[in-house]
Protein backbone atom coordinates (compact mmCIF):
# COMPACT_ATOMS: atom_id res chain seq x y z
CA UNK A 1 0.00 0.00 0.00
CA UNK A 2 1.03 3.63 -0.54
CA UNK A 3 0.93 6.23 2.22
CA UNK A 4 0.79 10.00 2.24
CA UNK A 5 2.17 11.44 5.49
CA UNK A 6 1.55 15.15 5.87
CA UNK A 7 3.26 16.82 8.86
CA UNK A 8 0.85 19.34 10.39
CA UNK A 9 3.59 20.88 12.53
CA UNK A 10 7.21 21.54 11.54
CA UNK A 11 8.87 18.13 11.47
CA UNK A 12 11.94 17.68 13.68
CA UNK A 13 14.39 15.00 12.54
CA UNK A 14 17.68 15.64 14.30
CA UNK A 15 21.02 14.71 12.82
CA UNK A 16 23.80 13.12 14.84
CA UNK A 17 25.41 16.30 16.15
CA UNK A 18 25.41 16.62 19.96
CA UNK A 19 22.68 18.65 21.61
CA UNK A 20 23.16 19.39 25.31
CA UNK A 21 21.67 21.73 27.91
CA UNK A 22 24.02 24.66 27.58
CA UNK A 23 23.38 28.30 26.60
CA UNK A 24 23.02 28.81 22.88
CA UNK A 25 22.59 25.14 22.02
CA UNK A 26 21.09 24.39 18.61
CA UNK A 27 19.31 21.20 17.61
CA UNK A 28 20.03 20.83 13.90
CA UNK A 29 18.09 18.54 11.63
CA UNK A 30 18.26 16.95 8.20
CA UNK A 31 17.08 18.78 5.12
CA UNK A 32 14.87 15.76 4.40
CA UNK A 33 13.91 12.83 6.66
CA UNK A 34 16.17 9.76 6.29
CA UNK A 35 14.32 6.60 5.21
CA UNK A 36 14.98 4.81 8.52
CA UNK A 37 13.01 7.51 10.38
CA UNK A 38 9.90 6.85 8.30
CA UNK A 39 10.39 3.07 8.36
CA UNK A 40 10.62 3.15 12.15
CA UNK A 41 7.50 5.31 12.38
CA UNK A 42 5.54 2.91 10.14
CA UNK A 43 6.58 -0.13 12.17
CA UNK A 44 5.90 1.76 15.38
CA UNK A 45 2.35 2.52 14.28
CA UNK A 46 1.73 -1.15 13.35
CA UNK A 47 3.22 -2.48 16.59
CA UNK A 48 1.30 0.00 18.77
CA UNK A 49 -1.97 -0.77 16.99
CA UNK A 50 -1.41 -4.50 17.47
CA UNK A 51 -0.50 -4.01 21.14
CA UNK A 52 2.94 -5.61 20.92
CA UNK A 53 4.98 -5.73 24.11
CA UNK A 54 7.63 -8.42 23.54
CA UNK A 55 10.96 -7.69 21.86
CA UNK A 56 10.44 -10.72 19.63
CA UNK A 57 7.27 -9.25 18.11
CA UNK A 58 8.98 -5.92 17.44
CA UNK A 59 12.00 -7.60 15.86
CA UNK A 60 9.69 -9.58 13.63
CA UNK A 61 8.25 -6.32 12.30
CA UNK A 62 11.77 -5.19 11.34
CA UNK A 63 12.19 -8.19 9.08
CA UNK A 64 8.66 -8.39 7.63
CA UNK A 65 7.65 -4.74 7.06
CA UNK A 66 9.63 -2.72 4.51
CA UNK A 67 9.22 0.64 2.78
CA UNK A 68 10.25 2.24 -0.48
CA UNK A 69 10.87 5.96 -0.09
CA UNK A 70 10.10 8.48 1.20
CA UNK A 71 9.66 10.84 -1.73
CA UNK A 72 8.40 14.40 -1.52
CA UNK A 73 4.80 14.82 -2.72
CA UNK A 74 2.91 17.87 -4.00
CA UNK A 75 -0.63 17.51 -2.69
CA UNK A 76 -2.10 20.11 -5.07
CA UNK A 77 -0.57 18.62 -8.21
CA UNK A 78 -1.01 15.08 -6.80
CA UNK A 79 2.45 14.11 -8.03
CA UNK A 80 5.70 13.16 -6.30
CA UNK A 81 8.91 15.14 -6.64
CA UNK A 82 12.35 13.60 -7.11
CA UNK A 83 15.74 14.68 -5.69
CA UNK A 84 17.72 16.76 -8.18
CA UNK A 85 20.23 14.64 -10.14
CA UNK A 86 23.84 15.53 -9.49
CA UNK A 87 24.77 15.22 -13.17
CA UNK A 88 22.73 18.34 -14.00
CA UNK A 89 24.24 21.83 -14.23
CA UNK A 90 22.01 24.89 -14.51
CA UNK A 91 23.73 28.02 -15.86
CA UNK A 92 22.37 31.56 -15.97
CA UNK A 93 23.39 34.25 -18.45
CA UNK A 94 22.22 37.85 -18.25
CA UNK A 95 21.53 39.60 -21.52
CA UNK A 96 23.50 42.78 -22.09
CA UNK A 97 21.26 45.85 -21.98
CA UNK A 98 21.87 49.54 -22.40
CA UNK A 99 21.84 52.05 -19.53
CA UNK A 100 18.29 53.12 -20.37
CA UNK A 101 16.78 49.67 -20.66
CA UNK A 102 16.19 49.11 -16.95
CA UNK A 103 18.00 47.50 -14.09
CA UNK A 104 16.47 44.05 -14.46
CA UNK A 105 18.04 42.42 -17.52
CA UNK A 106 16.52 39.21 -18.82
CA UNK A 107 18.21 36.05 -17.55
CA UNK A 108 18.65 33.08 -19.87
CA UNK A 109 18.84 29.65 -18.21
CA UNK A 110 20.36 26.57 -19.81
CA UNK A 111 20.54 23.05 -18.40
CA UNK A 112 23.71 21.07 -19.18
CA UNK A 113 24.56 17.41 -18.70
CA UNK A 114 27.69 16.43 -16.80
CA UNK A 115 29.30 13.41 -18.43
CA UNK A 116 32.28 11.13 -17.82
CA UNK A 117 35.34 12.65 -19.46
CA UNK A 118 38.86 11.61 -20.29
CA UNK A 119 41.70 12.36 -17.88
CA UNK A 120 44.26 14.59 -19.51
CA UNK A 121 47.80 13.37 -20.02
CA UNK A 122 49.88 13.38 -16.81
CA UNK A 123 46.85 14.49 -14.75
CA UNK A 124 46.47 12.91 -11.31
CA UNK A 125 43.24 12.04 -9.50
CA UNK A 126 42.27 10.29 -6.29
CA UNK A 127 39.48 8.30 -7.94
CA UNK A 128 39.20 4.86 -6.30
CA UNK A 129 38.96 1.63 -8.23
CA UNK A 130 37.08 0.86 -10.44
CA UNK A 131 36.32 4.48 -11.44
CA UNK A 132 38.28 5.40 -14.54
CA UNK A 133 36.71 8.71 -15.61
CA UNK A 134 35.83 11.91 -13.76
CA UNK A 135 32.37 13.41 -14.25
CA UNK A 136 32.70 16.88 -15.77
CA UNK A 137 31.02 19.47 -17.92
CA UNK A 138 31.43 19.15 -21.72
CA UNK A 139 34.27 21.16 -23.24
CA UNK A 140 31.93 23.59 -25.02
CA UNK A 141 30.10 24.52 -21.79
CA UNK A 142 30.12 28.33 -21.39
CA UNK A 143 31.69 29.94 -18.32
CA UNK A 144 28.39 31.35 -17.10
CA UNK A 145 27.43 31.60 -13.46
CA UNK A 146 25.74 28.47 -12.00
CA UNK A 147 22.15 29.13 -10.98
CA UNK A 148 20.46 27.82 -7.86
CA UNK A 149 19.14 24.37 -8.70
CA UNK A 150 15.79 23.28 -7.24
CA UNK A 151 16.41 20.54 -4.70
CA UNK A 152 13.41 18.50 -5.92
CA UNK A 153 12.30 18.09 -9.54
CA UNK A 154 8.82 17.66 -10.95
CA UNK A 155 8.08 14.22 -12.37
CA UNK A 156 7.88 15.37 -16.01
CA UNK A 157 11.22 17.20 -15.86
CA UNK A 158 12.87 14.30 -14.03
CA UNK A 159 11.66 11.60 -16.43
CA UNK A 160 12.73 13.76 -19.36
CA UNK A 161 16.20 13.88 -17.78
CA UNK A 162 16.22 10.08 -17.39
CA UNK A 163 15.53 9.63 -21.11
CA UNK A 164 18.72 11.59 -21.88
CA UNK A 165 17.83 13.53 -25.01
CA UNK A 166 20.67 13.78 -27.57
CA UNK A 167 20.98 17.53 -27.04
CA UNK A 168 23.90 18.50 -24.79
CA UNK A 169 21.82 21.27 -23.23
CA UNK A 170 18.33 22.69 -23.26
CA UNK A 171 16.78 26.06 -22.54
CA UNK A 172 14.85 26.51 -19.30
CA UNK A 173 12.56 29.47 -18.75
CA UNK A 174 13.17 29.58 -14.99
CA UNK A 175 14.42 27.23 -12.26
CA UNK A 176 10.82 26.82 -11.09
CA UNK A 177 10.14 24.98 -14.35
CA UNK A 178 12.29 22.14 -13.05
CA UNK A 179 10.99 21.93 -9.49
CA UNK A 180 11.01 23.42 -6.01
CA UNK A 181 13.43 23.77 -3.11
CA UNK A 182 11.34 21.53 -0.87
CA UNK A 183 10.37 21.83 2.81
CA UNK A 184 11.41 25.10 4.43
CA UNK A 185 13.45 25.33 7.61
CA UNK A 186 11.56 26.76 10.58
CA UNK A 187 13.52 27.85 13.66
CA UNK A 188 12.17 28.23 17.20
CA UNK A 189 13.94 29.69 20.22
CA UNK A 190 13.16 28.12 23.60
CA UNK A 191 13.98 28.88 27.21
CA UNK A 192 14.82 26.61 30.12
CA UNK A 193 12.21 26.75 32.90
CA UNK A 194 13.26 26.57 36.54
CA UNK A 195 11.04 23.91 38.22
CA UNK A 196 10.84 25.73 41.58
CA UNK A 197 9.71 29.10 40.25
CA UNK A 198 8.27 28.12 36.86
CA UNK A 199 10.14 31.04 35.32
CA UNK A 200 12.78 31.23 32.60
CA UNK A 201 16.32 30.57 33.72
CA UNK A 202 18.62 33.44 32.81
CA UNK A 203 20.79 33.00 29.67
CA UNK A 204 19.51 29.44 29.12
CA UNK A 205 18.25 29.78 25.56
CA UNK A 206 18.33 27.02 22.96
CA UNK A 207 17.11 26.63 19.39
CA UNK A 208 15.40 23.87 17.42
CA UNK A 209 14.89 23.63 13.67
CA UNK A 210 12.08 21.82 11.90
CA UNK A 211 10.89 21.23 8.36
CA UNK A 212 7.72 23.04 7.38
CA UNK A 213 5.99 21.11 4.61
CA UNK A 214 4.67 24.17 2.80
CA UNK A 215 5.99 25.85 -0.31
CA UNK A 216 5.25 29.19 -1.90
CA UNK A 217 6.72 31.10 -4.81
CA UNK A 218 8.08 34.59 -4.33
CA UNK A 219 9.30 36.36 -1.22
CA UNK A 220 7.65 36.09 2.18
CA UNK A 221 6.17 39.56 1.82
CA UNK A 222 4.47 38.53 -1.43
CA UNK A 223 3.11 35.23 -0.17
CA UNK A 224 -0.62 34.69 -0.32
CA UNK A 225 -2.55 31.80 1.14
CA UNK A 226 -3.86 30.86 -2.31
CA UNK A 227 -0.27 30.44 -3.56
CA UNK A 228 0.89 28.17 -0.76
CA UNK A 229 1.29 24.53 -1.76
CA UNK A 230 1.08 21.74 0.78
CA UNK A 231 3.72 19.03 0.69
CA UNK A 232 3.77 15.52 2.13
CA UNK A 233 5.87 12.36 2.29
CA UNK A 234 5.03 9.62 -0.23
CA UNK A 235 5.88 6.14 1.08
CA UNK A 236 5.25 2.68 -0.35
CA UNK A 237 4.77 0.10 2.42
CA UNK A 238 5.44 -3.56 1.67
CA UNK A 239 5.39 -6.80 3.59
CA UNK A 240 2.96 -9.19 5.17
CA UNK A 241 0.53 -7.98 7.86
CA UNK A 242 1.08 -9.80 11.16
CA UNK A 243 -0.91 -13.03 11.43
CA UNK A 244 -2.27 -12.01 14.82
CA UNK A 245 -3.20 -8.55 13.51
CA UNK A 246 -4.26 -8.89 9.85
CA UNK A 247 -5.89 -5.44 9.53
CA UNK A 248 -2.79 -3.56 10.73
CA UNK A 249 -1.88 -2.04 7.37
CA UNK A 250 -5.35 -0.71 6.60
CA UNK A 251 -6.31 0.65 10.03
CA UNK A 252 -3.06 1.38 11.88
CA UNK A 253 -1.63 3.62 9.16
CA UNK A 254 -4.53 6.04 8.84
CA UNK A 255 -5.18 8.90 11.21
CA UNK A 256 -3.34 11.66 13.07
CA UNK A 257 -0.22 10.40 14.84
CA UNK A 258 3.11 11.78 16.11
CA UNK A 259 6.13 11.80 13.82
CA UNK A 260 9.71 12.80 14.57
CA UNK A 261 10.96 14.74 17.59
CA UNK A 262 8.78 16.39 20.25
CA UNK A 263 5.85 14.16 19.16
CA UNK A 264 4.64 16.70 16.64
CA UNK A 265 1.58 15.58 14.71
CA UNK A 266 1.18 14.38 11.14
CA UNK A 267 -1.81 13.26 9.09
CA UNK A 268 -1.42 9.69 7.79
CA UNK A 269 -3.68 8.61 4.94
CA UNK A 270 -3.70 5.93 2.30
CA UNK A 271 -3.09 6.91 -1.32
CA UNK A 272 -5.88 5.47 -3.43
CA UNK A 273 -3.75 3.92 -6.17
CA UNK A 274 -0.06 3.41 -6.89
CA UNK A 275 0.68 4.98 -10.31
CA UNK A 276 1.79 2.80 -13.23
CA UNK A 277 5.18 4.53 -13.57
CA UNK A 278 6.09 3.12 -10.16
CA UNK A 279 6.25 -0.34 -11.69
CA UNK A 280 7.35 0.42 -15.25
CA UNK A 281 9.92 2.88 -16.69
CA UNK A 282 8.83 5.59 -19.13
CA UNK A 283 8.27 4.67 -22.76
CA UNK A 284 11.45 4.51 -24.81
CA UNK A 285 13.86 4.10 -21.89
CA UNK A 286 14.35 0.34 -22.25
CA UNK A 287 15.06 0.52 -25.98
CA UNK A 288 17.49 3.41 -25.56
CA UNK A 289 19.47 1.55 -22.89
CA UNK A 290 19.60 -1.62 -25.00
CA UNK A 291 20.80 0.40 -27.98
CA UNK A 292 23.70 2.02 -26.12
CA UNK A 293 24.38 -0.87 -23.66
CA UNK A 294 25.16 1.78 -21.06
CA UNK A 295 23.02 3.34 -18.36
CA UNK A 296 22.85 5.75 -15.45
CA UNK A 297 21.60 4.77 -12.01
CA UNK A 298 20.12 7.64 -9.99
CA UNK A 299 19.47 7.42 -6.25
CA UNK A 300 16.05 8.56 -5.02
CA UNK A 301 16.99 7.83 -1.40
CA UNK A 302 20.47 7.59 0.20
CA UNK A 303 22.30 4.31 -0.39
CA UNK A 304 24.12 2.27 2.25
CA UNK A 305 27.22 0.49 0.94
CA UNK A 306 28.70 -0.10 4.40
CA UNK A 307 29.20 -3.82 3.96
CA UNK A 308 32.11 -5.80 5.41
CA UNK A 309 35.35 -5.10 3.57
CA UNK A 310 34.14 -2.04 1.67
CA UNK A 311 36.55 0.88 2.11
CA UNK A 312 34.56 3.28 -0.13
CA UNK A 313 31.07 3.76 1.36
CA UNK A 314 29.81 5.67 -1.69
CA UNK A 315 30.44 2.73 -4.08
CA UNK A 316 29.22 -0.89 -4.05
CA UNK A 317 31.74 -3.52 -3.04
CA UNK A 318 33.38 -4.80 -6.23
CA UNK A 319 32.26 -1.78 -8.25
CA UNK A 320 29.30 -3.51 -9.92
CA UNK A 321 25.52 -3.11 -9.87
CA UNK A 322 23.97 -6.44 -10.81
CA UNK A 323 26.91 -7.27 -13.09
CA UNK A 324 27.13 -3.78 -14.64
CA UNK A 325 30.54 -2.18 -14.09
CA UNK A 326 30.65 1.33 -12.63
CA UNK A 327 32.71 3.62 -14.90
CA UNK A 328 32.11 6.99 -13.25
CA UNK A 329 30.04 8.52 -10.45
CA UNK A 330 28.71 11.92 -9.42
CA UNK A 331 28.23 11.64 -5.66
CA UNK A 332 27.43 14.49 -3.28
CA UNK A 333 28.62 15.09 0.25
CA UNK A 334 28.15 11.94 2.35
CA UNK A 335 25.06 11.78 4.53
CA UNK A 336 25.91 10.63 8.06
CA UNK A 337 23.17 8.78 9.95
CA UNK A 338 23.00 7.15 13.34
CA UNK A 339 20.15 6.81 15.84
CA UNK A 340 19.12 4.98 18.95
CA UNK A 341 18.28 1.28 18.99
CA UNK A 342 15.21 1.01 21.25
CA UNK A 343 15.31 -2.80 21.36
CA UNK A 344 18.98 -3.12 22.29
CA UNK A 345 19.04 0.08 24.34
CA UNK A 346 22.19 1.51 22.75
CA UNK A 347 23.16 3.92 19.95
CA UNK A 348 23.31 2.63 16.41
CA UNK A 349 26.71 2.83 14.70
CA UNK A 350 27.24 5.89 12.53
CA UNK A 351 27.21 5.28 8.79
CA UNK A 352 28.29 7.44 5.85
CA UNK A 353 25.85 7.09 2.96
CA UNK A 354 25.79 8.11 -0.69
CA UNK A 355 23.20 10.94 -0.75
CA UNK A 356 20.01 11.02 -2.79
CA UNK A 357 20.59 12.49 -6.25
CA UNK A 358 23.88 10.66 -6.76
CA UNK A 359 24.41 9.31 -10.28
CA UNK A 360 26.36 6.20 -11.33
CA UNK A 361 27.43 5.63 -14.94
CA UNK A 362 27.57 1.89 -15.68
CA UNK A 363 28.65 -0.31 -18.61
CA UNK A 364 26.23 -3.12 -19.53
CA UNK A 365 28.59 -4.99 -21.86
CA UNK A 366 28.66 -8.04 -19.56
CA UNK A 367 24.91 -8.04 -18.80
CA UNK A 368 23.06 -10.70 -20.81
CA UNK A 369 19.44 -9.70 -20.17
CA UNK A 370 19.27 -5.90 -20.21
CA UNK A 371 15.46 -5.86 -19.92
CA UNK A 372 15.65 -7.78 -16.64
CA UNK A 373 18.53 -5.62 -15.39
CA UNK A 374 16.59 -2.41 -15.98
CA UNK A 375 13.49 -3.76 -14.25
CA UNK A 376 15.66 -4.84 -11.30
CA UNK A 377 16.85 -1.22 -11.04
CA UNK A 378 13.57 0.61 -11.54
CA UNK A 379 12.03 1.83 -8.27
CA UNK A 380 13.76 -1.03 -6.43
CA UNK A 381 16.23 -1.15 -3.56
CA UNK A 382 19.85 -1.76 -4.53
CA UNK A 383 20.83 -5.37 -3.81
CA UNK A 384 24.40 -4.33 -2.90
CA UNK A 385 23.24 -3.08 0.52
CA UNK A 386 22.68 -4.85 3.86
CA UNK A 387 19.26 -6.53 4.04
CA UNK A 388 17.98 -4.30 6.85
CA UNK A 389 19.05 -1.14 5.02
CA UNK A 390 16.99 -2.22 2.02
CA UNK A 391 13.97 -2.89 4.24
CA UNK A 392 14.45 0.54 5.82
CA UNK A 393 14.11 2.29 2.44
CA UNK A 394 17.75 2.96 1.58
CA UNK A 395 19.01 2.73 -1.99
CA UNK A 396 15.79 3.34 -3.92
CA UNK A 397 17.01 3.71 -7.51
CA UNK A 398 15.87 4.37 -11.07
CA UNK A 399 17.68 3.76 -14.35
CA UNK A 400 18.35 6.38 -16.99
CA UNK A 401 19.88 6.60 -20.44
CA UNK A 402 23.60 7.37 -20.80
CA UNK A 403 24.18 8.60 -24.35
CA UNK A 404 27.62 8.93 -25.96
Amino acid sequence: MTLLIQPRDPLIVRDGRPFSAFPGAKARGYRFPPPQTIAGAVRGRIGSYCGYESDEAWRNLQSTVAIRGPLLYDLKAQKPLFPAPLDALLLARKEEVGPCEGRNPKVEYRLYRLVPGEIEHEALTDLPEPLTKPVMAPEDTPKDKPASMPAFWHKDAYFKWLLGRPEKHEAVEAPEELGIHGPQNEYRTHVKITPETQTAEESMLFETSGLEFLYSKGSTAQNQLSQVRELALWVHVEGTPPEDCPSAFQEALQGVFPLGGERRLALWQRDAQTPTWFYEPPKGLLNAIKETRRARLLLLTPADFNVHGNSTPFLPLGGHFGGAKVIAAAVGRPLTVSGWDLLDGKPKPSRRLAPAGSVYFVDLAEVNDIDAWVMDHWMKMLAEQPDQSRRDGYGLVVAGVWRP
